[in-house]
């Protein structure tokens, strides 16, 4: 059975358990950031949370986040880093954040979520075979913000119906079905739509099965993602660099995470057999080439 974990999937010391050890998890953080990661991750979500941080005076930073599930549906947060002010801009960092992650071992990622800019490119570059799609819940997110809370979680439907059809015939089908049945409520809400619809559409190649599986883990990563914008809020400005990646770990590391899902573990045991298929759950000594399959 599958599990749900932010703890390392190698041996890792005991994490700390109150958040006033903050001074004492320095050496356990370092521990942390270079332990090795797996050679292969089917799932990968890189998320940005907007952060205040004062070093020599107040300035506004993005903590970058990436989680992953492994072959056998684990899931992960692999690593934290503040982005600083690279002279690329985010394309740069992410190029570097993905050239961190192969160094701590990853050589073979199926499908990279993220919504940043550049960070789709960045993932191509480093593993040509993966799948780079937008988040799924940003996506809908980023298209409901002109429609009333109570509409909110009907569009969501909608959205992920058109995610899962059969094929790109049957997802058109569901997309100007969506766009009708929005059109009388909020007309200006047709491009949106249109905008959301074509941002998903390369994942309409992958299988059924993993969509599904893609739809579950963006939203595992969206609830994992809510505990650090409420420790960002909660704290309002951190001192320094160090305090909030401090902070942060410890959010990662303590029991607010889920150790396990129903849900989740019969979306990836069904799953699975469409993972091997592609190349994505084969072992730890699995690479894709550059038509995704395995050699």
């Amino acid at each position: 059975m599958s599990t749900i974990s932010t703890r390392s999937t190698t041996s890792s010391p005991q994490r700390p358990r109150s958040l006033r050890s903050l001074s004492g998890c320095t050496q356990d953080w370092g521990d942390w950031c270079r332990r090795p990661l797996q050679a292969l991750y089917p799932l990968l979500a890189v998320s940005l949370l907007p952060v205040k941080v004062r070093d020599a005076e107040l300035v506004d930073r993005h903590l970058w986040v990436a989680m992953a599930s492994d072959s056998k549906g684990c899931i992960d947060v692999l690593g934290l880093w503040l982005e600083g002010t690279p002279q690329g801009g985010r394309s740069t960092f992410a190029h570097e954040l993905f050239a961190d992650i192969r160094r701590r071992g990853t050589q073979s990622v199926g499908v990279v979520l993220s919504s940043a800019a550049g960070v789709q490119d960045a993932a191509r570059t480093a593993w040509p075979a993966a799948v780079a799609l937008p988040a799924v819940a940003q996506t809908v997110q980023e298209t409901v913000r002109q429609v009333k809370k109570y509409d909110v979680p009907s569009l969501e439907r909608g959205f992920k119906e058109v995610f899962l059809a059969a094929n790109p015939k049957d997802a058109a089908v569901r997309e100007l079905a969506l766009i009708e049945g929005w059109k009388r409520r909020y007309p200006q809400l047709d491009q949106d739509i249109r905008k959301g619809c074509t941002a998903l559409a390369p994942g309409l190649s992958l299988d059924a099965r993993v969509r599904r599986a893609v739809v579950s883990f963006d939203a595992i990563v969206a609830q994992a993602m809510s505990r650090f914008r409420r420790a960002a809020r909660t704290s309002s400005q951190f001192p320094s660099s160090a305090s909030a990646m401090k902070r942060m770990y410890l959010i990662c590391r303590s029991s607010c995470f889920p150790e396990s899902s129903d849900r989740w573990d019969a979306l990836w045991y069904d799953a699975q057999r469409a993972f091997q298929v592609q190349g994505w759950a084969c072992g730890a000594d699995c690479e894709l080439d550059a038509s995704g399959s395995s050699t």
